[in-house]
């Protein structure tokens, strides 16, 4: 340890050889602290580098005692702060632990929540009564502390002459997203600034949505308890030495002299455009006209201000719609207090209403464990892939299926063969109820129907029945008799298989023995055909003859786990896999290969469905062609504690297992809530909505993505929460703060609520966000661009329907996005050839799908763009916008005068055609819009308009059918109809009877079902309603 006053010696040797010149400039400046590189001070003493970080409080201050030696006396100059620590202080904030107090450390993370600067008191002189003695009191903690005597002896009240005030502000710092692995939490730190690291100036880098680097020393404050005293437990913060801002928007990205020349010459390029296009998610076939507009997103229009304040957006806002990824009808679905289901059977239309509480993946262990479906959606002819995972689980799919791997969800056509994706460690099963068997009673035909009984419910010894019978026994064909059969070195199972069949049927099987010579032997399989066998032991046969029995077990011919067993009860479905496992399994302890416990079967679809029903007791097995095997030592226990063996000769194998277990294995380290499996095939819709969010969430220097499902308005806006530190309240960001200046990608936005969705429309039109509560007025800039994405109101694309109509989103929310673009679905041979071509291609060699401009560099040439041009309307490009808006909304006057007028086109629009028309002229790296950047711009629009603005009952474009949801024409009609309500009510009075205004209305040019159907729609609107059945009257 170096001597206070050698570090202050050392310090001002420093101070002299390598600051001198930097001390003059800092005090001509005005500044309050001296920054100083950690690398210089290490080259400079290695001893004294190391006494800072060790020490920082007491080092820092001889670093300060020796920088007031210099001649600084009438400078503000009186702080020295440290950056650029090595790599060993730099720490996550999740790994800050107790030992790390009092240590010089560097995080970096974003700032959430900042507090207002207030005043703190450092220092505070008293006064004696008797004496006048002035006495001076450090304030190093929390509470303001008083001198309890003064060197004359009195003890009491003191005045307080004067105090020392500094500036101080709280700010929580959040871990960066990218620095998670798998499911982890994003943690939290204090963090707190004082002095000259919170001026107006160092203010501004530290908003809410910053990303930050901060170096300072690790301390300890007290938790206080609910009654007011200090708490055994502390908190952890740390206190600033020195912030820095390490997020670059798009402008301050540097850029040096060689990349400028090349950004150059690739402006140049003729093809320049096509070559941003195709580097836009590369991996993605298709959806030229959706990457034109996103190159032209990142890009943006020109931010203009005007004389009088107001302000008019550069930013381009763009909406996907996108159809939702589906498995197959037979894929079993996880119910939480229902066992498992086959999805198919949960509804029986498409978009019926339903509420099945389903088991979900989770990213961390405080996720809820399960999600409400609430509508069961239902697609004929969807083209799907099959997903299998190394130990033989597969799932059917859509190729947009989201699946979780280590990097995030991720669509089944974007996973490469190796990826390794979540999969549940455990089904939850909750359910009581014994499922019901749904047995009917044989009709009776010309002989004798043997009086039998019909079980209702599935019990343990009929689960027991049906895993025996379909691993060991046979029914006949034609109905009329049942049969399995027993080895003579399992003869103890006969009594209990037979007391199985008294049990549930009521009836005793007949039990047949019979001598096999060690030579092939048929016997008979129950489906027609015979089996042949080879074997010198005795058999037994038990055998039932009835009719009964034979049709209600006929099920059990397919080979296939019932789906009674997949809603049953835990112990029903022990039973099940235990007496299968004793017709077709064995285990294996030692001398015939790995230690394991096998079933065999050539139906590969029953390996699979004990394989899923194994999860139930967290039992993970693997599937290799013909035989299911459980390998794990902790999985062959839960095999033994849950489910077992019946017979003395298998019971005896499997405790062989477990003493070969017991001194063989060592304890394995589990997480409850994770799995990960990795996929070994993916057998061949590409909409790569999902994945265009997330590379452009990625590309964009401050892009933030969200997931409307778990957004909430304040998650997206801003809200107000507690501040511990000022004992008020504080502002916290959300997404669209956060991404100030940057992108903010917002996925599921149909799934928010309308509450939260409300919250946008400000921050989309006007790009800030305000808050007004608890006492805190404020106005945040939001000046970020927005693409969004959610899925059509009824699933799926309906290419009969107009898509405007199938948007689940309020008009008015519609109407603040530039472009809106649905990305259909739609079966096509010829195109889902191509898809499956090129998607098979990213899984076979993904190095392959190279972007034409790398990512690096297509960031600094977008930031290249936008600082460097503002590009200004041409002549040419006015008239061309002119003439286009001007033709399209002169479409909409052309129509009767009594008629309302459709509008093809608003200012919204042609202030979108502005935006892109200037985003197109950056594109070239060019200071003038053209005329061909407004052609780009107007065929973007157009294409735009005629998927979601048109009118399909006149073929024109009504962008009412956008704005209010309601066409020209229907409004039209709505007139004629209120009219000829009028009309009817002078001549019959108030009420009027339905069919009377039918028949007017038909009249006047209404089709009926039309009339029908706005009849309904005026009746939600309050304008009429119905006083009695059959006739309705004005309100």
């Amino acid at each position: 340890m170096i001597d206070a006053t050698v570090q202050i010696e050392k310090f001002r040797e420093f101070l002299e050889l390598q600051y001198q010149n930097k001390i003059n400039e800092i005090i001509n400046q005005g500044k309050k602290s001296l920054l100083i590189d950690f690398s210089d001070l290490s080259k400079f003493d290695v001893e004294l580098s190391e006494q800072l970080l060790e020490e920082p409080e007491e080092t820092i201050k001889a670093a300060e005692i020796a920088l007031s030696q210099f001649d600084i006396a009438e400078s503000n100059l009186s702080k020295i702060r440290f950056f650029n620590l090595v790599e060993s202080q730099k720490v996550l904030i999740r790994n800050i632990r107790s030992n790390n107090l009092n240590d010089f450390m560097s995080i970096e993370g974003i700032v959430r929540q900042a507090s207002d600067v207030r005043p703190q008191v450092t220092m505070a002189k008293f006064e004696c009564p008797s004496c006048g003695n002035t006495i001076t009191i450090p304030q190093l903690d929390s509470k303001f502390k008083e001198p309890s005597r003064c060197s004359c002896g009195r003890r009491g009240k003191f005045r307080l002459l004067s105090k020392e005030l500094v500036d101080v502000q709280r700010l929580v710092i959040e871990e960066m997203p990218e620095m998670l692995e798998g499911g982890e939490q994003q943690k939290r730190i204090s963090v707190f600034l004082s002095e000259d690291l919170v001026e107006p100036k160092m203010e501004k880098k530290t908003t809410p949505g910053s990303k930050v680097r901060v170096t300072g020393m690790i301390k300890e404050v007290p938790l206080i308890s609910k009654s007011g005293a200090q708490s055994t437990r502390y908190d952890i913060v740390i206190e600033a030495n020195y912030i820095e801002p390490i997020e670059e928007i798009y402008e301050e990205i540097d850029i040096s002299k060689e990349e400028a020349v090349e950004i150059k010459r690739l402006a140049n390029d003729e093809r320049i455009f096509e070559k941003l296009r195709a580097s836009i998610a590369p991996t993605i076939y298709g959806h030229e006209t959706i990457k034109d507009a996103l190159v032209l997103q990142m890009f943006g229009g020109v931010r203009k201000i005007k004389e009088d304040g107001t302000k008019n957006r550069g930013d381009i806002h763009i909406l996907l719609i996108g159809d939702p990824g589906c498995i197959s009808g037979d894929s079993q679905v996880s119910l939480i207090n229902k066992g498992m289901e086959q999805i198919q059977n949960l509804g029986k239309k498409h978009m019926e209403p339903i509420l099945e509480a389903v088991t979900k993946i989770r990213k961390g262990p405080y996720d809820k464990p399960y999600d409400f479906a609430t509508t069961f959606q239902y697609y004929k002819q969807q083209p799907v892939l099959k997903v299998v995972t190394e130990t033989g689980k597969e799932v059917i799919c859509t190729y947009n299926q989201p699946f979780l791997t280590k990097d995030g969800w991720k669509r089944a056509d974007e996973i490469p063969l190796g990826t390794k994706i979540r999969v549940m460690p455990k089904i939850s099963n909750n359910t009581k109820n014994l499922a019901l068997t749904n047995f009917t009673r044989a009709k009776k035909g010309s002989g004798v129907l043997k009086e039998v009984n019909i079980p209702e419910k599935v019990t343990p010894e009929l689960a027991s029945l049906y895993g025996y019978m379909i691993g060991n026994g046979n029914i006949h064909p034609n109905g009329y008799r049942v049969a399995c059969y027993v080895n003579n070195e399992e003869i103890d199972l006969i009594e209990k298989i037979s007391g199985f069949w008294k049990n549930t049927f009521g009836v005793g099987p007949s039990i047949i023995k019979t001598k096999v010579d060690r030579q092939i032997k048929t016997i008979d399989n129950g489906n027609g055909l015979l089996r042949e066998i080879i074997s010198a032991q005795e058999l037994y046969i038990l055998e039932i003859n009835s009719r009964q029995v034979a049709e209600s077990l006929l099920f059990l011919a397919h080979k296939r786990a019932p789906q009674q067993i997949f809603r049953s009860p835990k112990y029903i479905v022990a039973r099940f896999i235990s007496w299968l496992f004793e017709a077709n399994g064995c285990a294996f302890g030692k001398g015939r290969g790995k230690t394991s416990i096998q079933l065999k079967s050539r139906t590969l679809e029953l390996l699979k469905d004990v394989q899923l029903l194994l999860l139930y007791f967290g039992i993970h097995s693997m599937v290799i062609e013909d035989n299911l095997f459980i390998r794990r030592s902790y999985g062959m226990e839960l095999f033994a504690k849950y489910i077992g063996f019946n017979s003395e000769k298998k019971k005896n194998a499997l405790n062989e297992v477990l003493d070969v277990i017991k001194n063989k294995s060592w304890p394995q380290k589990r997480k409850k809530f994770q799995r990960y499996e990795e996929i070994n095939g993916i057998v061949c819709h590409n909409s790569g909505k999902s994945q265009t969010l997330q590379f452009v969430a990625k590309a964009a220097p401050k892009g933030r993505f969200v997931s409307g499902r778990g957004a909430s308005g304040a998650g997206l806006t801003a809200t107000v929460v507690k501040d511990e530190f000022l004992r008020g309240f504080a502002l916290e960001a959300g997404a669209m703060v956060l991404a100030n200046r940057g992108i903010a990608v917002i996925d599921e936005l149909d799934k928010m609520s309308p509450e939260d969705r409300s919250a946008l429309h400000e921050a989309l039109e006007q790009q800030t966000v305000t808050i007004t509560k608890a006492n805190i007025q404020a106005t945040l800039r939001a000046e970020t661009t927005v693409l969004a994405a959610a899925n059509p109101k009824f699933g799926r694309f309906d290419p009969y329907t107009p898509i405007a109509s199938q948007i689940d989103l309020p008009p008015t929310l519609i109407n603040r996005f530039d472009l809106i673009f649905p990305v259909k679905d739609l079966p096509n041979k010829e195109k889902d050839e191509k898809i499956a071509r090129h998607v098979l291609t990213v899984h076979q060699h993904p190095s392959l799908i190279e972007p034409e401009i790398p990512i690096k560099v297509l960031k600094k040439y977008i930031s290249y763009a936008r600082k460097n041009f503002k590009p200004v309307l041409t002549d040419a490009a006015v008239n061309e916008i002119t003439e286009f808006y001007v033709g399209l909304r002169n479409e909409g006057s052309s129509i009767g005068e009594t008629e309302i007028k459709r509008i093809p086109i608003t200012a919204r629009q042609l202030e979108a055609l502005v935006r892109l028309s200037e985003a197109s002229a950056k594109v070239r790296l060019s200071d003038k819009v053209t005329k061909k950047d407004a052609q780009i711009a107007i065929k973007l629009l157009e294409h735009c308009l005629m998927e979601v603005g048109i009118d399909r009952e006149t073929g024109k474009i009504d962008i009412d059918k956008i704005s209010t949801g309601i066409t020209a024409t229907t409004r039209n009609r709505i007139h004629i109809l209120k009219e000829a309500i009028d009309d009817l009510e002078a001549r019959l009075g108030k009420t009027i009877p339905l069919e009377e205004l039918v028949i007017e209305a038909v009249k006047r040019g209404i089709d009926e079902e039309k009339v029908e159907e706005l009849i309904e729609n005026m009746k939600r609107s309050g304008d009429i309603f119905e006083p009695k059945r059959g006739f309705i009257q004005k309100i």
